[in-house]
């Protein structure tokens, strides 16, 4: 098993499809307008003819516009890979959206403790995150969306908007780090003194 060549892949392929411009284009075209007509289909039997034709244009062997339907010589084989490709892209999409909320969920309150306590390492900071996360996901991923769509809301009022929303979202966020690390300091800030009365 070889590797990738980023610059003979390049120089081979568009050096393939220089040769074959106007079978691989015409094939591409009634490639699509079959697809679309099949509703979708056909295409994994027309995107295999599209790959037939290439293999053998970067390999010096000739084209015919012909060769796209020579997918559907393995049509079966092509449909249920096309099935398995579109079941595992969508669930790595469903795996990144999980992981990017698990992290998020994680790190909430990762940047108040490294200021909150300077004695401790990156890490060992990263590690209690880590455990309340582990005792409380469900409200730290919600938490952490909650205050990320707040953070961001300003964004709709350029410069200014943000000028609001992110230190709302901080204030909140220091709150509910409080609330969690430091349950004693977990206290309402003091309402400012009232204005004395004028006589």
């Amino acid at each position: 098993m070889g590797k990738i060549d980023f610059g003979s892949a390049f120089s081979v392929g568009f050096s393939g499809y220089g040769k074959n411009v106007i079978n691989l284009g015409v094939a591409t075209l009634i490639a699509g307008v079959i697809g679309i007509v099949s509703l979708g289909i056909c295409m994994p039997a027309m995107a295999a003819g599209l790959y037939v034709m290439s293999l053998k244009a970067v390999r010096g062997e000739g084209t015919e516009i012909g060769d796209i339907f020579k997918g559907f010589n393995g049509f079966g084989r092509y449909f249920l890979g096309a099935l398995l490709a579109f079941a595992l892209v969508i669930g790595g999409f469903v795996a990144l959206c999980i992981g990017v909320f698990v992290v998020a969920g994680v790190l909430v309150f990762f940047y108040p403790m490294l200021v909150d306590r300077q004695e401790m390492g990156v890490g060992d900071a990263l590690g209690e995150c880590w455990s309340y996360f582990k005792g409380d996901w469900l409200m730290a991923i919600l938490f952490s969306l909650v205050t990320s769509l707040i953070s961001s809301a300003g964004n709709s009022i350029p410069v200014i908007g943000a000028l609001i929303t992110v230190p709302i979202s901080t204030c909140i966020v220091a709150a509910a780090y409080d609330q969690v690390f430091n349950a004693t300091a977990a206290v309402p800030a003091a309402a400012p003194p009232a204005a004395m009365p004028i006589e």
